[in-house]
Order: structure tokens, then C-alpha cells, then sequence
């Protein structure tokens, strides 16, 4: 069914591509496409945002508790010369901010983006900002499996001598119109969830005894329901849906590969990251009206990009997460899943693992993985 026109039925094999859409242009769709909008806004802002402790932050000036959590987990880390860590989606917004802090204390940090103009830029500015660590842009482009491919052999060259001490998968889309990436795979599920798999499947050889894997996801995910046989949506698209849904297998992913990790007797962690809502280019999907009225109510209500981004840098650095693999955290704390999530179906997990490796042509292989038993943890 096409958003634009509800009352038009189309009749699609599981993996036949969509039609073309046709543009939404009547002023009926315009409005519920804002209406929806502000209500996801509204949403995202109540349950994940502590509100009024943020108004009383604005009015008094106060830096909010996991900005002292990152602070102080800067100020105790030992200084990394050398360490290795590879973040999605580093030229801008909560991927930028994590480089930064990280190359503040020696980090050796590889940005991976889309755009080859755009990340040459921000690791030129990197680089001449005065850190003690240094940057490298490497060209990523989530949404095609072979540029994946082609940035892991990159890395792959990189980790000779050092092995990734930590792999941030930041990048994301939110709230597209329907489109496909390379492969036909719908562009939620493709670059948030696929992409960031088949990269951690092929980066994991090269990881290091004790390196960390954060995913970051979204409160959206409580909206999320993951329907197998359309996972990419080609029978009824929904932008808004298809956003939740791919946080929704974030979650899934760092929970199955906690499991597996825990099985393997693996020392590397897992976190998944709920970030809080900041004015980040994530929203660049939204109507101009949207976007000016959250550059407004940010000043008081949303998080800035710093605080965002503290919690990706505290579950990468602080070793006070030792001993939570598997957690999502939130402002520096970890933050239990709704009681109604279906997170806690290990067996939806499972199959979005296997669908994941199906899809992506690729196996993801864990040592000791033979010994892996059926059941919750």
C-alpha cells in the first residue's frame, strides 16, 4: 500500500523491489506526514528525556550528570597511543564528538564515511585540532555490502600490528522515503542493521582480546516489531516504522552477540547506546518545519551533541562496564528494556542473526561457537 495513496493495493512477491512512489504532494498527506512527525518528536522527548531535570539544567546553567561521568572517565584514562577505534558516521554530529574525546587521550581514530569530500574534511580538522591522537578517513557507504567489504581489507591493513581496540557503529538513517541500497535491501534495515553487521562479522578476526562493539539504537525501538517475511517492507512501506524496526534489531544484534560472546568465553564487550534526542544531520529526512522546531525546543529540552555523545565515549572507555556485555546504557547508566519488548524473545534474536548472515552472504563466526546451547540466558 503506498503511503501516498492508502486506498491503492499492490500485490508484491517477498523479494520483488517496490514500485516507484508516487510523490506526496496533497495537502492531506503533507499534513499527516507533519502530524506524525511531531507526534514521534513528542514521543521521543517524554520517554526518553528527563524534562523537567533538563528545564531546571537550562535555567540554572547546570552540565547534566553523564557530561561529569564522561569528564571524569577522560581524566582516569590512561593515555592510548596507538589504540585503534573505527566509528561509523564520523564527519559530523555524535560520531565527530566521539572522535574528538577519543583522540584527546591517543586514540588512533578511523572515520568511516559515505562522503569522501566531507570526511577528508573533518580528519583534516581532526588532525590540525591539537590532539595527542590522529585521525583517518576511510570511505564507507553503509548501504552497498561491497564498499563494506572494501573498507574492512582497509582496516584489515591497519590492524597488522595493532589489532581495533573498540568499533563504534554510529552512522545511521532515520525516517527515509522508501529506497534500496546496492543489494535491494530497504534502507533502514540496510544501513543500519545489515551494513553495521556484515562490518562487525568482518572486523571481529581483528579485534583485540578486550575490545568493546558499540551500537548505538534509539528509544524508537519500542515501536520496532520485526516482521520476517517482510523484513524490507516492500508490501506496505512506512517510514516511520521502518526507522524503529532497524533500532529494534540494534538492540536484537548487541543482545545475540552478548549471548554468543558469553558462550565463546570471549573477553570483548557489547554495549548498545540509547543517545537521548540532539539536533544531529540524522534529522535531515524531516520537513523544514520540524527541523526549526527542534533547533528551537533543543535549547531547553533536547540534549546537546556533547551529552549525546557521552555515553558512547563512557562505555568505550570506563571500566565500570566491565561485567554488563549485552546492556544498553543511557546518560551513562544502563537502562533496562520495556517489559513488553519482544528483546527478551532470544528466539527473534536468533533469526534475525541468521537472516543477517543470509542476507549478507556472509557467516559470523565466533570461536567455540559449537558449544552454543538453545535458551536465555
Amino acid at each position: 500500500v503506498l503511503e501516498s495513496d492508502r486506498s491503492v493495493s499492490v500485490v508484491l512477491m517477498r523479494d520483488s523491489p517496490p514500485p516507484p512512489l508516487l510523490p506526496e504532494t496533497s495537502l492531506l498527506s503533507i499534513v499527516r506526514t507533519y502530524l506524525r512527525l511531531m507526534v514521534m518528536g513528542f514521543y521521543c522527548s517524554v520517554v526518553s528525556i528527563p524534562i523537567w531535570e533538563r528545564l531546571l539544567a537550562f535555567v540554572l546553567r547546570q552540565p547534566q550528570a553523564e557530561v561529569f561521568d564522561a569528564q571524569s572517565c577522560l581524566r582516569a584514562t590512561p593515555h592510548k597511543e596507538g589504540k585503534i577505534c573505527v566509528i561509523t558516521g564520523a564527519n559530523s554530529g555524535l560520531g565527530l564528538e566521539s572522535a574528538k574525546k577519543l583522540m584527546s587521550v591517543g586514540f588512533h581514530v578511523v572515520l568511516g564515511c559515505r562522503s569522501l569530500t566531507r570526511g577528508e574534511a573533518a580528519a583534516s580538522i581532526l588532525n590540525r585540532s591539537g590532539y595527542s591522537g590522529r585521525a583517518s578517513f576511510l570511505e564507507l557507504d553503509l548501504a552497498d555490502l561491497d564498499s563494506v567489504r572494501a573498507f574492512s581489507r582497509q582496516v584489515a591493513k591497519l590492524c597488522e600490528s595493532e589489532r581495533l581496540s573498540c568499533l563504534m557503529l554510529n552512522a545511521g538513517v532515520c525516517f527515509v522515503p522508501q529506497q534500496q541500497t546496492a543489494q535491494g535491501f530497504e534502507l533502514h534495515y540496510g544501513v543500519n542493521m545489515l551494513g553495521h553487521f556484515l562490518l562487525t562479522a568482518l572486523l571481529f578476526p581483528h579485534l583485540a582480546p578486550d575490545a568493546r562493539v558499540i551500537s548505538l539504537t534509539s528509544e524508537n525501538y519500542r515501536r520496532g516489531v520485526i516482521n520476517f517475511s517482510d523484513l524490507n517492507m516492500f508490501r506496505n512501506y512506512d517510514r516511520y516504522g521502518g526507522y524503529a524496526n532497524s533500532k529494534l534489531m540494534n538492540l536484537h544484534f548487541v543482545k545475540e552477540l552478548s549471548r554468543r560472546l558469553k558462550v565463546a568465553k570471549s573477553s570483548v564487550s557489547v554495549f548498545a547506546i540509547n543517545p537521548g534526542v540532539a539536533p544531529t544531520q540524522i534529522s535531515r529526512h524531516f520537513p523544514l518545519l520540524f527541523r526549526l522546531a527542534i533547533k528551537v525546543l533543543g535549547m531547553f529540552l533536547y540534549k546537546s551533541i556533547e551529552q549525546s555523545a557521552c555515553t558512547q565515549i563512557f562505555c568505550a572507555l570506563s571500566p565500570k562496564v566491565f561485567g554488563t556485555s549485552g546492556e544498553m546504557y543511557y546518560d551513562c547508566r544502563v537502562q533496562k528494556p520495556a517489559p513488553s519488548s519482544s528483546i527478551y524473545s532470544w528466539e527473534e534474536g536468533r533469526k534475525l542473526w541468521e537472516r543477517c548472515e543470509k542476507d549478507a552472504g556472509e557467516t559470523f563466526a565466533i570461536p567455540a561457537l559449537s558449544k552454543l546451547v538453545q535458551g536465555k540466558d
